[in-house]
């Protein structure tokens, strides 16, 4: 399965770089020149990657919608060959033709589906020696047209397509260099703080210091531990109660 681009996570990531830079000045911290330099780079990274995939999203749509369009237009266009053709011919050989023409009926053909039929339209009615039972200059050079058009839409459509994967898979390699930044620049504040791990500066630098995460975890335990006596007592009143 192909995994979603997650641009919020990725907008979030930035967030997190920046708040390891801002974590120096607030604490007078510095970090050593070179892992400044990995967190402006990999920002970069995820600013550009973020950037790009919006305006390749964007005219991807864009496209998208004129391909649905074109199928819109190209449905009409069949059907009115369809009743162009053997119109004055008897019903069995209107049949034939439209037969021939690959237009015994008019479905929601796929897109590329409908670019093949419009397509064998004008090779069968080139290669007619009938001039009768050809399609009017105007019908072929509207196919021609309608034709190109879609297949530039499709080829583009194609092109946007690989381009949003290959985002996908860039922004697999940002976060695996944020994560070893991100370690790094633990690594580096357990040498420079004192207090290690318990330290409470170390939510400037977007982590959580480990005195802070058992505090949470014992609020969460006595917020269950007082659900659960409310639903105790609860229970006893209405059984005393009955």
């Amino acid at each position: 399965m192909v995994q979603t681009y997650r641009l919020k996570y990725m907008e979030g990531l930035m967030t997190r770089l920046d708040k390891m830079l801002a974590g120096a000045e607030v604490t007078a911290i510095a970090l050593p020149e070179e892992l400044v330099t990995e967190i402006n780079t990999l920002r970069q990274g995820v600013e550009a990657n973020i950037a790009n995939y919006i305006t390749v999203k964007r005219e991807d749509a864009v496209v998208r919608a004129s391909v649905v369009e074109m199928k819109s237009t190209g449905l009409l266009f069949l059907r009115r060959v369809r009743d162009f053709l053997g119109a004055d011919l008897s019903k069995a050989d209107r049949r034939a033709l439209r037969k021939q023409y690959g237009l015994p009926t008019v479905s929601p053909f796929g897109q590329e589906r409908l670019l093949e039929i419009m397509a064998n339209v004008i090779a069968v009615s080139a290669g007619q020696t009938d001039p009768t039972l050809k399609l009017p200059a105007d019908m072929i050079t509207s196919a021609q047209t309608q034709v190109q058009a879609l297949q530039a839409a499709l080829n583009a459509k194609r092109h946007y397509h690989a381009e949003r994967i290959g985002f996908r898979q860039v922004r697999v390699e940002l976060e695996l260099q944020y994560r070893k930044v991100r370690n790094q620049v633990y690594a580096f504040l357990m040498q420079a703080m004192p207090e290690g791990s318990r330290d409470a500066r170390l939510t400037d630098f977007g982590f959580r210091p480990s005195v802070l995460r058992r505090r949470q975890e014992a609020a969460a335990e006595v917020v269950v531990v007082e659900a659960v006596e409310v639903e105790e007592a609860m229970i006893a009143e209405t059984v005393t109660s009955s």
